[in-house]
């Protein structure tokens, strides 16, 4: 294996679907923008230049766009062509965004305080050409939306009232009723505290849980 080191922190990687490329956000310019690079490669390309935080970036399947998130004019979700371009602003009061597998849909949490998940959370999809959002399971309390690999279903961490319990609930993107998974009983058999789903491939499940004093991939 080899690794590149960047001068400031980096975080919030995401591979392209052919797996060619990788984005980031760094604070190497001082505040945090979103660099591209090949994987393997040397020198990464600044996608984003503001004043204002810009992470969590997301592909689209051709790998021609990005979807990220700024805190410019009080957060919300922008597109980005890979390699550089004026940024278009998609959506406000939107975090953490995630491509449909076919391109056509962004699905996002509707932070309050992200990147927490706070009361009155939802998630929602919107057309990533713009348009009219769309709010999965209004009734939840619900946030880390990410994609089944067919596209036909989202997976989030979220709550069924305001004073109900969190785990990891299933919801077809078209409607239908969500399915309650169970994941947090086996975390918490398990002596883990869950994070956040990160990536469904195939039947597993890829994700961050916090156990004692560290945070390690889990795949479920």
């Amino acid at each position: 294996s080899k690794c590149n080191q960047f001068a400031g922190s980096a975080s919030y990687p995401t591979i392209s679907a052919d797996g060619k490329l990788i984005a980031f956000a760094s604070d190497r310019s001082g505040n945090f923008d979103i660099y591209v690079q090949q994987i393997g490669g040397k020198n990464p390309i600044r996608v984003t230049d503001s004043p204002f935080d810009e992470v969590e970036p997301s592909f689209t399947p051709d790998a021609t766009q990005i979807v990220f998130y700024s805190k410019q004019d009080g957060g919300g979700v922008y597109v980005v062509p890979t390699f550089g371009g004026d940024p278009r602003r998609l959506v406000s009061n939107a975090y953490r965004p995630r491509v449909s597998p076919d391109g056509s849909l962004v699905a996002y949490w509707i932070a309050r305080q992200p990147p927490v998940l706070s009361t009155h959370d939802q998630v929602a999809v919107i057309p990533i050409s713009g348009g009219s959002s769309r709010v999965i399971q209004p009734e939840f309390q619900a946030g880390k939306p990410i994609w089944s690999p067919d596209g036909k279903y989202l997976l989030f961490e979220a709550s069924p009232g305001l004073s109900g319990e969190f785990d990891w609930w299933v919801a077809p993107v078209q409607g239908g009723l969500a399915v309650r998974t169970g994941e947090y009983a086996i975390f918490s058999a398990a002596g883990a505290s869950p994070v956040s789903p990160e990536f469904w491939h195939g039947n597993r499940v890829y994700g961050s849980v916090r156990s004692g004093d560290s945070t390690n991939l889990w795949s479920i």
